[in-house]
């Protein structure tokens, strides 16, 4: 029967990723592991890190050849009847590379001591078991949620090309983050650590919260456009 030879072709189709993946994409939870399974695919792949670096370079680039000068009058040759006044083009609003990046390099700043505080204060709590939870698991998370907050809040504050601007944010907080991730490996464990965990950490850190970040600051970005033009 067609039906059962596509359910059985899906099938082979889904244990040859699971084979190549390492994981079992079958069975009830599969769309949990599914997305898991990709977004860890994306984290660790030197790609995504260069897709999301043009993705916010290439428009906000126009920042560093801005002209701060008048919108020019349009030509009253262009109207049949002469104007009472010159008609002005709109005028776009203003990149804020600036404060894109004042913004991430104060998250990625709090981060630098809030990560050794965090790491070796709570095993005194938790027992120390938990510090090795922390280097693999417990920092990275908490980079990634901290480069989800500085890019919400770059994409509510910057009017034009806010979920850009929240990216380049994340991106620069990210930076930050990963010398405090790589410097606590290393403090724990010395090079031996350092280079197991070195792509892990710098793919979950940068890929990782560029991924959220980029759809927490999209979704901000469009709330924030949507009241502005209801306000005005």
């Amino acid at each position: 029967m067609p039906g059962r030879a596509s359910q059985q072709k899906w099938s082979s189709i889904v244990e040859a990723i699971s084979g190549i993946v390492g994981a079992d994409l079958s069975g009830p939870k599969a769309v949990g592991r599914w997305i898991f399974t990709g977004f860890g695919l994306l984290a660790r792949n030197p790609l995504t890190l260069l897709f999301f670096i043009i993705l916010w370079a290439f428009p906000l680039t126009a920042w560093f050849w801005r002209k701060r000068v008048a919108s020019p009058p349009a030509p009253n040759w262009a109207f049949l009847d002469p104007s009472p006044r010159p008609l002005t083009l709109p005028q776009q609003k203003p990149l804020r590379l600036g404060r894109a990046l004042v913004v991430g390099l104060v998250g990625g700043g709090i981060f630098l001591p809030l990560n050794p505080v965090l790491g070796y204060g709570l095993p005194y709590l938790l027992g120390n078991n938990f510090i090795v939870l922390w280097i693999l698991y417990g920092q990275v998370a908490l980079a990634v949620l901290m480069q989800v907050g500085v890019a919400v809040i770059v994409a509510g504050w910057v009017k034009r090309l806010g979920g850009l601007h929240g990216l380049f944010a994340a991106f620069v907080a990210a930076c930050l983050m990963t010398v405090s991730v790589l410097t606590f490996d290393f403090h724990f464990g010395g090079w031996p650590i350092l280079f197991e965990q070195l792509w892990f950490h710098l793919g979950t850190v940068f890929n990782g919260g560029a991924i959220l970040a980029l759809l927490a600051a999209f979704i901000v970005s469009a709330i924030a456009s949507w009241f502005r033009r209801h306000e005005s």
